[in-house]
């Protein structure tokens, strides 16, 4: 009989249904092909179907959804809890992992033993699915010697490659300059108040990004179509209400057709399917980096994502939800980005951390939250903070990296353009000073951008 431990897949279920957080704890590791038994496999996945409606999945409610064929046996099983659940869930994604090594070297076994197929085939289908099944099995334990290694490897890498940012550059140099661009492992915040263009930063973040890397988006308030055009004004200057809604004029055509195979061959990806449920969102993530080996993900807002907890507050849930991307993001090596309202303040609007919408445990969660800040938008009298205080606020936005867990904390005037909602680099500063404004007369500050 292959291996199994019945007793510890009783263990698992029972919990799970008499304690809140259990699923959780294990949701990660745990698929329903870890249970060998059928009949507890299909209880699991009839937990996992409760969880995903934002429901506790007590007794009752797995027995309801199951029917009476299985009520005696939710009724034993739920009599059976145990402190000790994640071990036995740690048991059982073990017993699998084995079941797969031994399925795995049986098909080879009877494929070398035929010539209708080639061994070629076989070898490479073998190397791939151990690769797989390792990947499944790594614990993550490494000794500090490896990790120096690593260190010292990226060390010379930067010193000696071409390109200087040792992750995804974000199209801002002051930004990529400290930060080597945004970095495998790290959880971003991007947040600011409403028409502040937090949304506008991170699509012109993905825009540069998707140049040379894969990336998934994820917009709950915006259809793909209303993504493309997001990125095809940003690409063209075209106004994206216009190439929704508009009919748009020769040279607008044409400009838009001269960028249309360069937008095709970005890489984004956009999961509409995936609902505004954190499991769903997180299962989608771990799909696109089997599939698409994408290097980030960019979530659109996390006040809107849905977190399958009853009993808590917002604001733990908010915490959940962040704690568990970044746990994802360290899991597969890749940033994610995640957007955030703020708490309006009508007497001072300048962002704070004190101010993310609904928790303070999404600041705590990050690594690097970075705040968008348009003055213009509140009026003319409007100014930047004292240490901007002599550049103007017309079509420019302050981005205020306020906590930055190895980065440190710094901010930096970029380029804004209301049309396009497009965050560009600033290269010549100076250009943007009051004084040096008021004496070349009124000019086109947004006259360096190419379309």
């Amino acid at each position: 009989m292959p291996p199994n431990s019945l007793d510890s897949e009783r263990i698992v279920l029972g919990t799970m249904m008499n304690e809140r957080g259990a699923y959780d704890k294990t949701s990660d590791i745990l698929t329903s092909e870890c249970f060998y038994n059928n009949r507890h496999k299909q209880i699991y996945k009839t937990i996992c179907k409760i969880k995903e409606k934002g429901e506790f999945p007590d007794m009752i409610r797995v027995s309801q959804e199951l029917g009476t064929n299985y009520y005696l046996e939710v009724v034993d099983i739920a009599g059976v809890v145990s402190a000790e659940m994640y071990q036995h869930a740690l048991i059982l994604k073990e017993l699998y992992i084995r079941r797969k090594v031994i399925q795995l070297t049986t098909l080879a076994a009877e494929q070398s033993y035929t010539n209708s197929i080639d061994i070629d085939e076989t070898i490479n289908v073998l190397m791939e699915s151990i690769k797989d099944i390792y990947s499944e099995a790594s614990t993550g334990v490494i000794h500090i010697s490896e990790a120096v290694g690593s260190m010292r490897e990226n060390v010379i890498e930067n010193m000696t490659s071409e390109i200087k940012s040792s992750g995804s550059p974000t199209g801002f140099r002051e930004f990529d300059e400290k930060s080597g661009g945004l970095q495998g492992t790290d959880l971003v915040i991007v947040a600011g108040e409403s028409s502040m263009g937090k949304t506008s930063l991170a699509l012109s973040i993905c825009n540069n990004i998707a140049e040379n890397d894969n990336i998934a988006v994820y917009s709950l308030e915006m259809s793909s179509m209303q993504l493309a055009s997001r990125i095809t004004a940003m690409r063209t200057g075209i106004p994206a209400n216009e190439l929704l809604y508009s009919k748009l004029t020769q040279d607008q055509f044409e400009r838009m057709e001269l960028n249309v195979n360069r937008i095709c061959n970005l890489g984004i990806f956009i999961d509409e399917r995936s609902t505004s449920n954190i499991d769903s969102i997180i299962g989608s993530i771990r799909n696109m980096k089997v599939k698409y080996n994408i290097t980030g993900a960019m979530i659109d807002y996390l006040q809107i994502v849905h977190i399958n907890e009853k009993g808590v507050s917002e604001e733990t849930k908010l915490g959940i939800a962040a704690r568990r991307l970044k746990n994802l993001a360290k899991e597969l090596d890749i940033w994610i980005m995640a957007l955030s309202q703020l708490n309006r303040n009508d007497s001072n609007p300048y962002p704070t951390l004190g101010r993310l919408r609904g928790s303070g445990q999404i600041g705590e969660a990050a690594d690097i939250v970075a705040f968008a800040y348009r003055p213009e938008y509140y009026g003319i009298n409007k100014q930047y903070p004292e240490e901007f205080a002599e550049y103007t606020t017309r079509g420019t936005g302050l981005i205020d990296v306020a906590k930055g867990r190895n980065i440190g904390t710094f901010r930096f005037l970029t380029k804004f353009d209301r049309q396009t909602t497009h965050f560009t680099e600033i290269k010549d500063l100076e250009v943007y000073k009051i004084e040096n404004i008021l004496t070349s007369g009124v000019r086109d500050l947004q006259e360096e951008t190419p379309f």
